[in-house]
């Protein structure tokens, strides 16, 4: 049986169908590329769908669908033009509503970005949130079955230039 987690981003998968050919990547692709989800979080993941939903964000779905437990990379990425309170303040609202959504606490992780946080799912090996403020603007990252790692691999590759 699939996690909460895995439905929620089959749903995705759906909504979000892949970029029209010849048209250039969204933010969240080239700031987290297909090359990058592989070193970060191993090969065989497939990009199910880019789109930017409304100008200054974007979102891009990955998933791995070779093992029992799918495991799926959900990235949405707002441009500082898309945060008319500004960066702090949309990385804090992002943060919390992980926090919430999962009954957590953020933990803050030193040396990524201006500032980020993973916050872990309810129970191990569930969904995870990472939030990321860049100078760029702020990811919000949801993974689902990776390891701890990974992560933070993926949080490396968001940031790095």
């Amino acid at each position: 049986m699939r996690s909460t987690a895995s439905a929620v981003l089959a749903i995705l998968l759906f909504a979000i169908g892949p970029s029209a050919d010849g048209a250039p990547p969204p933010p969240c692709a080239r700031l987290l590329t297909a090359a990058e989800v592989a070193t970060a979080a191993g090969p065989g993941f497939k990009d199910v769908g880019q789109e930017t939903p409304k100008a200054g964000e974007s979102e891009c779905v990955w998933l791995l669908e070779s093992s029992p437990n799918p495991k799926a990379i959900a990235f949405r990425f707002w441009q500082a033009s898309a945060a008319p309170a500004g960066l702090p303040a949309l990385f804090e609202t992002q943060a919390t509503k992980a926090e919430k959504l999962h009954g957590n606490k953020r933990e803050l992780l030193d040396g990524i970005g201006a500032r980020a946080a993973l916050v872990p799912g309810k129970k191990p090996g569930a969904m995870a949130v990472l939030v990321v403020q860049t100078a760029e603007g702020v990811a919000y990252v949801e993974t689902d079955y990776l390891e701890r790692p990974q992560i933070l691999r993926l949080a490396r590759a968001i940031v790095a230039p």
